[in-house]
């Protein structure tokens, strides 16, 4: 069976995907010698990386992340996302930047297993078929639009609106751009009122495209975004909803 332990070490947690069951440790002194695969980051990428080797029976995998595991409202409710989430934030700060006057910028990431997917803002979008084309054409095989749908889809399942909402906000979507993938994807029930007025003034002035949907592989126009969460509880899914706790006890 495999291992996949997580192991959370004082400021730095670590989790095992088990050859029993997952366990999760908060001490050093907990964490075995050896392992077939170490993961850095629990993060937004570390828990896919980890939870794919972890479908390998036959070894171990050891994630390791600075955070915790983060359930409160203002992380698993989409709108509270807007309130403090400096406990759940790491700073990065650049160095100075010596065309904006040596001034730093900082960067804030999650600081939580998952990751930035906890708290992010939710918009689920891809880039245009010529953004991934353009990566292939530099000398990348399989950095092409056709190689990175496959994994678009893998990764997500839409789950439609009730048609109240699609007639409210016009809601559309390519149901083909989705797939049945752990990450939960929908359109919210409400959108702010502003939103609607500032798309009108950019398709009657700037003579924007309305589009179908933004993540089709044409994302240059205006469309309404669905964002990483849905299903009757209307819930954040993030890496840690979708790729850590499904296995928890792999």
């Amino acid at each position: 069976m495999p291992y996949f332990l997580l192991v959370l070490l004082l400021l730095t947690q670590s989790f095992v995907l088990s050859r029993c069951q997952t366990q999760v440790q908060k001490s050093v002194n907990s964490v075995g010698a050896e392992y077939d695969y170490i993961v850095v980051g629990g993060g937004t990428s570390g828990l896919v990386v980890a939870n794919r080797l972890s479908q390998n029976t036959s070894k171990t995998v050891l994630v390791i992340d600075y955070g915790d595991f983060v359930n409160t409202v203002n992380v698993t409710v989409p709108y509270f996302t807007t309130l403090d989430q400096s406990a759940n934030l790491y700073n990065i700060t650049s160095i100075p930047q010596a065309h904006l006057r040596n001034r730093t910028s900082r960067l804030r990431i999650g600081a939580t297993v998952g990751g930035s997917s906890t708290v992010n803002g939710m918009a689920w979008d891809h880039g245009s078929v010529a953004d991934y084309d353009a990566w292939e054409a530099l000398g990348n095989p399989g950095w092409g639009w056709d190689s990175f749908m496959k994994y678009f889809r893998k990764s997500s399942a839409f789950l439609p609106p009730s048609q109240k909402y699609v007639d409210k906000y016009n809601y559309q979507w390519t149901p083909e751009a989705y797939g049945d993938g752990p990450v939960k994807i929908g359109f919210p029930s409400w959108q702010w009122p502003e939103a609607a007025f500032q798309a009108q003034a950019w398709v009657e002035n700037l003579k924007a495209p309305v589009l179908r949907d933004g993540a089709d592989g044409d994302n240059v126009g205006i469309a309404w975004l669905p964002q990483n969460s849905g299903g009757e509880s209307a819930t954040r899914s993030t890496s840690e909803t979708a790729y850590f706790s499904p296995i928890s006890g792999r």
